[in-house]
């Protein structure tokens, strides 16, 4: 960007005494992480873009779903890409001197050090528990900021870690993962705004860390109601020590009660291959009549540990066979097996397709 292209489009923020010119450059230079790009994180990735963020990563392994729109601003069914690939495009049309790297995956304990090597900043956008966990293990372990943020109903709730001032993380608040069954917002629902606004707060808290500004979220988590506007701040100072490294060593931060395979119906099938990053398996025998479904692997059903073939995100897998027994008893082993890869088995197999 020239010179006066770069005062033009951030006049505004460089007027601030809090940012100026050098605070604008040390945006340009900055390189922020965020891990889930739904309701919160694709809010910050956006805001941090237009603030002149240097370089942003986008992970996310999932698609847009209508059920997300009313949260998810920046999405449209009308295409058939990704989260990231969809935010990726959108972040690039609001400011196109922004690097933007996407990676359309879970994180797990296996790539999420080297997906957050580079940092300045984390972002844990997520929504799930144990994913929660392993970021703020991360980061604790790698030294890397982090700023955390969470939705439920009409409640968020956000803190900054700071590794430069041994700041509270995550495991001060709350030590152990709880077992409990924590319901998500397909279950009990969230409050469309509170997204917008804890996404806010993120981006916030990350330029202030990058600006060095006093007042962060550091040694507290901050809770508010979006109904009756009330605030509270739970004070928490890191004075117990706890080995996050033997945690980091023992754990493999997948839940101990793996999801059920997920059965799709024969007439689902179409919608299916349309929106997910979809690969197909089939289970036919060679005697059995050719595949149904286009582009499928034929794998033979034996032992499918010697199979060689690499299930890997970002891909989600559907199996199937000729009556849809096997096949979901092979999901069950694989959902085992890859326990961060989404299987889907087809009822009724490829008779079910034949019925149609």
């Amino acid at each position: 960007m020239k010179p006066n292209d770069f005062l033009k489009r951030y006049q505004k923020q460089i007027t601030l005494p809090q940012i100026g010119k050098a605070g604008q450059q040390k945006f340009s230079e900055s390189h922020i992480v965020i891990i889930g790009c739904g309701g919160l994180g694709s809010i910050a990735a956006v805001y941090l873009a237009a603030a002149g963020i240097g370089r942003i990563t986008l992970i996310d392994h999932d698609v847009p779903d209508v059920s997300n729109l009313h949260r998810q601003v920046f999405f449209s069914l009308e295409y058939t890409s990704s989260k990231v690939e969809q935010l990726h495009t959108h972040i690039k049309q609001v400011n196109p001197a922004v690097a933007v790297t996407s990676h359309q995956q879970k994180v797990t304990k296996q790539n999420i050090n080297s997906l957050i090597s580079d940092a300045d900043v984390v972002l844990d956008c997520t929504d799930d528990l144990y994913a929660k966990y392993l970021i703020n293990d991360a980061c604790v372990l790698n030294n890397k900021a982090l700023v955390y943020a969470s939705i439920h109903q009409t409640e968020g709730y956000a803190f900054t870690y700071n590794p430069d001032f041994k700041s509270a993380h995550l495991r001060n608040f709350f030590p152990q993962i709880s077992e409990a069954v924590i319901p998500s917002c397909n279950d009990v629902g969230v409050y469309n705004i509170l997204a917008g606004m804890f996404g806010l707060i993120q981006a916030n808290e990350a330029m202030k860390l990058l600006l060095n500004l006093d007042d962060r979220l550091e040694n507290r988590m901050m809770i508010y109601n979006v109904l009756n506007y009330s605030q509270q701040f739970i004070a928490c100072n890191r004075k117990q020590e706890i080995d996050v490294q033997k945690i980091w060593e023992e754990s493999t931060y997948i839940p101990k009660t793996k999801p059920m395979i997920t059965e799709i119906e024969a007439t689902e099938l179409d919608d299916l291959l349309k929106k997910e990053n979809l690969k197909v398996i089939s289970l036919l025998d060679e005697w059995e009549d050719e595949e149904p479904i286009g582009n499928a692997t034929r794998l033979a059903l034996g032992d499918f540990t010697e199979w060689d073939y690499k299930f890997e995100e970002p891909n989600n897998y559907l199996v199937y066979c000729q009556g849809g027994s096997r096949s979901k008893l092979i999901c069950t082993k694989l959902n085992e097996k890859y326990p961060a890869v989404t299987f889907y088995t087809l009822k009724g197999g490829k008779d079910a397709l034949q019925q149609i």
